[in-house]
């Protein structure tokens, strides 16, 4: 398997590693920051202080009219109409407590409407009461004093109460009151027939309207203080922190996991490099071991060929010039014959050592010289990138180099056996550009050299071999 970007296997083994990290992306995206809810419910607290202030304001008679009431409930809307939008970022717990705090707050806003409607009833009980208690005051002194048989004083200590309730309000005066009223109903079914009688029962009605407008804005004023509200955001408050703190918990798992993961991916990636190198090594062995002669160390057939093929695209591309000298030794067959099969690898050693040594020395001279063993005792050499007008001059004199490199002395048992090479040379391009042609003709040229006497070298001529 290529380990490239376009296959399949490793962009499927690429996706499977980074599944984890794209789970935890996809998680992390749900956990939603509460910053800016914390900070409006702050807000909602304040506004809520703030209502409270002037609604006890306003019951006092401190204020006359209900504007900095109606102002503080406007902010108080708005910051409640923020915290709404803001539920879709809770979870189903939180929200549904989130909720239970906003179903509240309308409550909290229908009782603080119904509490301006009493106050102002009071309020007009508080004018109307004084003008009755005067006419009725008024048509008393026209009377005689045993008709008035303690009804006044009745009417004083009840307008007395009711003044009373502007500034604090006590449970004994409401009783009070209320005993003051009742009597005061007494006296009235007793003066039924007196000519006061319509005033006093309008008094008794007026005093007892607002007896029960002050009970019920009691219960009002007593419910919004109560601060259920604030309970409720404490609450929702506390189901926050409960969830950041298991959140909190989370996080520190998934670094944990993180931490882990991230070894465990470094540790087979380091696997994959380690095996990696050592499947290139392998290759790169098996590659060199297919491509090297195993007996001379030489280039081999397989190898040439690559380089051949090369060298052909070279010479068309960089317009210059190549050669092939073919190699034949004279005399080995006759040593395999008499000394052994071992007595001929150690001259097929000695001759591709000696040729090795002169394409490192031409290599030096910048000469691109490459030399195999195509197999028995035939060798190549491969010559490339030489310039056109010295090629046949540069040619004679590796090939004069060759035939005294074959010819010398291997040692006193291999000098019976007269071992010399035969050679042929080819060039291309101008005789071809395929690489079996080059071969076949390098090989005729080469046989040209043994019907000669062997020991010299010849080079391919299409009109004499054509």
């Amino acid at each position: 398997m290529k380990w490239r970007v376009d296959n399949p296997y490793v962009t499927g083994i690429a996706l499977v590693l980074a599944v984890p990290f794209i789970w935890l992306y996809a998680f992390t995206a749900t956990l939603t920051p509460d910053h800016e809810l914390r900070l409006l419910i702050s807000d909602i607290r304040q506004r809520d202080a703030e209502t409270e202030v002037y609604l006890l304001r306003s019951r006092s008679h401190i204020d006359n009219d209900f504007d900095q009431l109606a102002t503080a409930q406007k902010n108080m809307k708005k910051a409640m109409l923020a915290f709404k939008m803001h539920l879709i970022e809770l979870n189903t717990e939180e929200e549904r407590q989130a909720r239970i705090v906003h179903q509240l707050y309308e409550l909290y806003d229908n009782k603080l409407e119904r509490f301006k409607t009493l106050h102002a009833k009071l309020s007009n009980s508080l004018r109307f009461l004084p003008k009755l208690s005067k006419k009725l005051r008024a048509a008393l002194n026209k009377d005689k004093p045993a008709d008035n048989h303690g009804t006044m004083p009745l009417v004083d200590t009840i307008l007395t109460y009711t003044f009373s309730f502007r500034l604090f309000v006590d449970d004994s005066m409401l009783v009070s009151l209320n005993d003051n009223v009742e009597s005061l109903k007494k006296l009235i079914y007793q003066q039924e027939n007196s000519s006061h009688y319509e005033l006093l029962d309008s008094f008794m009605r007026h005093a007892e309207m607002f007896l029960l407008f002050r009970e019920q804005e009691a219960e009002i004023v007593e419910f919004i203080l109560d601060n259920q509200l604030e309970y409720e955001l404490s609450v929702l408050e506390q189901k926050m922190r409960e969830r950041h703190i298991m959140e909190d918990e989370l996080a520190q798992k998934i670094r944990y996991f993180l931490i882990g993961y991230s070894a465990l991916l470094f540790f087979i990636i380091l696997l994959f490099i380690i095996n990696r190198r050592h499947l290139l090594k392998s290759v790169l062995t098996h590659q060199m071991l297919s491509e090297e002669d195993q007996l001379t160390g030489l280039s081999n057939r397989r190898h040439f060929i690559k380089k051949l093929n090369y060298a052909l695209r070279s010479v068309i591309q960089d317009q210059s010039h190549g050669a092939l000298i073919f190699i034949d030794l004279d005399g080995f067959k006759a040593v395999n014959d008499n000394l052994g099969h071992n007595e001929g690898d150690v001259v097929l050693k000695s001759i591709s050592k000696r040729l090795k040594q002169q394409s490192s020395a031409n290599q030096e001279r910048g000469i691109n010289h490459f030399v195999a063993r195509l197999g028995g005792d035939e060798f190549v050499i491969l010559l490339a990138g030489l310039p056109k007008d010295n090629i046949q001059q540069e040619l004679h004199k590796i090939t004069e180099q060759t035939l005294q490199l074959c010819s010398q002395s291997l040692g006193e048992k291999y000098d019976l056996f007269s071992i010399t090479a035969s050679l042929g040379v080819v060039t291309f391009p101008e005789q071809s550009m395929d690489v079996t042609d080059l071969l076949h003709f390098a090989d005729l040229a080469m046989y040209q050299s043994k019907k000669q006497g062997k020991n010299c070298c010849n080079f391919y001529d299409t009109d004499i071999y054509v």
